[in-house]
């Protein structure tokens, strides 16, 4: 466990000993790390719905700061990044996102950022790809399956093709996805992914 010596607001020794997350959630930095599922299966705090319930905490405290969301995942439930990503979405304060590897749903949740404040690490990739579910059951309940899937399917490209502010198309989003699309850090910002990289000093200028 690594801990991380500095100066508290709450009233404790500015040489008490606190871990680095917590420290950085006090300056409203938040972390997306790992497979995107909710509850019960993840109860940590870099899970999606810790994340999505800290949020509105931050909002109902201070609705005009922004808050950064670093997000390093390999993606997961498309319902469980959806609720993360209605909580983004909902906040009266602006989210900032800042990805480093970004794969499948993770690469929508960046791209859901303030416009103009979605950040990206230059060495950092992106991936998208079709969503992907397991047909069982009889073969009418395995239709509906389908039709659900592809609802899906059309529901995220809505959100990225939104979200890149006229970079692409629906039409060439969905042909893009057919098979897995992978993207360096300018691939990722001239598809409307991201807006910027992440400078040298980003966080550092962050202190108030």
């Amino acid at each position: 466990m690594h801990y991380f010596f500095g100066a508290r607001k709450d009233g404790m020794r500015s040489d008490q000993m606190i871990l680095p997350h917590e420290y950085l959630a006090n300056k409203r930095i938040l972390f997306l790390y790992g497979a995107i599922y909710g509850m019960p299966m993840r109860t940590d705090i870099f899970g999606p719905s810790y994340i999505a319930d800290t949020m509105l905490a931050m909002d109902s405290y201070d609705p005009k700061s922004p808050i950064y969301l670093v997000i390093d995942s390999e993606g997961g439930s498309v319902d469980d990044g959806l609720n993360l990503y209605d909580a983004i979405k909902t906040v009266s304060c602006p989210v900032y996102t800042i990805g480093r590897n970004c794969y499948s749903m993770a690469a929508v949740l960046l791209s859901a950022g303030e416009q103009g404040h979605r950040y990206i690490y230059s060495n950092s990739r992106v991936m998208l790809h079709l969503p992907s579910g397991q047909a069982s059951g009889n073969s009418e309940e395995m239709a509906i399956q389908s039709t659900e899937l592809n609802k899906t399917r059309d529901r995220l490209a809505d959100i990225l093709v939104e979200n890149s502010a006229g970079k692409v198309t629906k039409k060439k989003l969905l042909q893009h996805i057919k098979y897995e699309k992978w993207m360096n850090a300018q691939e990722t910002i001239d598809y409307g992914i991201a807006d910027k990289f992440v400078g040298k000093g980003f966080f550092a200028e962050l202190k108030r």
